[in-house]
């Protein structure tokens, strides 16, 4: 796989770590003859892995720029650290939020369905969404993804590696993945996006709620979808009409069947297409998974079998 792929709009990068002297020899030293095109702040090199045969991509930042450091640090900061970073000034408005949205959202539909290799990604989470300097989204680690084969409507794991909180029911209770997987998981972080809290850890400030999926519901039934809405946003009432629908879309994707959710090119058109019909959602359904303080809850392969997990429907009161 590519380590960089163009999408108008949406990118794809692997993060990988290795040695540099082998990433010299893979490119010949930078050599000229391997540079394949220009960056933002440097040139990117075509190399071959000797001990595998794999071709990879590689930036070189220009040694004579200290603003393309910067900027390069800026591009490795995930989605999480904007959201949830804690400082208000990195705190994003609705038009960067629905561009994000939009960006994931083109993404992972080029990979499920436009791309010549179909891919499960497994592990889509705001960590996982890189955003450069004009905070364009980037699809990022691929290290548990999977290749869907022609035909291929689901497939079949012993483990569930991914993190919970993100994965979808059949996959953390039973195993069972499929493009439907990650638009659960795309589901979440619309509801993250549009409510600036964090799956994983709302339960420990809202104990009558499970998480904010509950959450979301909840008001959502009610009527109290100002109570669902990050107050950053909450105050552009212009923007107010096209907040609802992320809402209804990110809850639709989080149905807890799988034929219930919808898929990319019909999320991409809705988000698109303002008057486009959003189908009734139903109850979503969630994994309650290990402590968000474990450190095991996001591991390469972490054991999970039906008894040691609980799929919850949350009726609203």
């Amino acid at each position: 796989m590519p380590s960089e792929i163009d999408m108008s709009g949406a990118d794809i990068i692997e993060n990988r770590h290795m040695d540099f002297g082998i990433i010299l020899r893979a490119t010949d030293n930078f050599s000229d003859s391997n540079e394949i095109g220009h960056g933002g702040f440097g040139k990117v090199y075509k190399g071959l892995l000797h001990d595998d045969g794999e071709e990879i991509a590689v930036k070189k930042l220009l040694e004579t720029s200290t603003q393309s450091i910067s900027e390069f640090q800026n591009e490795m900061l995930g989605l999480e650290d904007h959201l949830f970073g804690g400082t208000q000034s990195s705190r994003l408005n609705w038009e960067t939020r629905f561009g994000i949205i939009n960006g994931i959202a083109r993404g992972l539909e080029y990979i499920q369905e436009e791309s010549r290799v179909k891919i499960v990604h497994r592990d889509l989470k705001p960590a996982n969404i890189l955003l450069d300097r004009d905070m364009v989204p980037k699809i990022s680690d691929f290290g548990l993804a999977r290749i869907c084969r022609k035909n291929e409507d689901e497939a079949l794991t012993t483990a569930s590696p991914g993190t919970y909180g993100y994965m979808s029911p059949e996959y953390a209770g039973e195993g069972k993945y499929s493009k439907k997987s990650d638009v659960y998981s795309f589901g979440v972080i619309v509801l993250e996006i549009v409510s600036g809290k964090k799956n994983r850890t709302f339960s420990l400030s809202d104990p009558n709620c499970a998480n904010l999926l509950s959450h979301v519901w909840i008001n959502w039934m009610n009527g109290s979808w100002e109570k669902i809405v990050d107050e950053i946003i909450l105050h552009d009432s212009s923007q107010s009409r096209q907040i609802l629908r992320c809402i209804e879309i990110g809850l639709l994707c989080v149905q807890k069947l799988v034929q219930d959710r919808p898929n990319m090119s019909s999320v991409v058109m809705m988000l698109g297409n303002e008057t486009s019909q959003i189908p009734k959602s139903k109850t979503p359904g969630f994994y309650i998974g290990k402590s968000p303080d474990d450190p095991s809850s996001s591991t390469p392969e972490p054991s999970c079998s039906v008894n040691q997990c609980t799929v919850t429907n949350i009726s609203p009161r």
